[in-house]
C-alpha cells in the first residue's frame, strides 16, 4: 500500500526503475515472445535457442551483468537497512 501523499513520487521511481533495466535484453525477450506465440511448443524452443545463441554473441556482457547484479544488491541493501543504515 503506497499512501496517498507518497503515490506519485513512488510511481515516478517505478518508471525510472523500469526505464534503467537492460534495453537490449529487454528487446530481445520482446522480440521472442512475438516470435514464440503463436507456434508449436517445438518450434518455440528452436526460435529462443536461436535468439539465445545470437544474444550470447552480440548483446551479453559478463562485464555489465556484474556491474549491474552490484548495483541491485546494493540497492536493495540500502532499502532494507531502514534510517539507521
Amino acid at each position: 500500500m503506497v499512501l496517498h501523499d507518497e503515490l506519485l513520487p513512488f510511481t515516478r521511481g517505478l518508471a525510472s526503475d523500469i526505464a534503467a533495466n537492460d534495453q537490449t535484453a529487454v528487446r530481445t525477450l520482446l522480440d521472442e515472445y512475438k516470435q514464440t506465440s503463436m507456434t508449436t511448443v517445438a518450434e518455440g524452443w528452436d526460435i529462443e535457442t536461436a535468439i539465445f545463441k545470437r544474444f550470447r554473441r552480440e548483446g551479453f556482457d559478463p562485464a555489465v551483468v556484474a556491474q549491474r547484479r552490484a548495483s541491485v544488491i546494493d540497492r536493495g541493501r540500502r532499502e532494507t537497512s531502514g534510517p539507521s543504515g
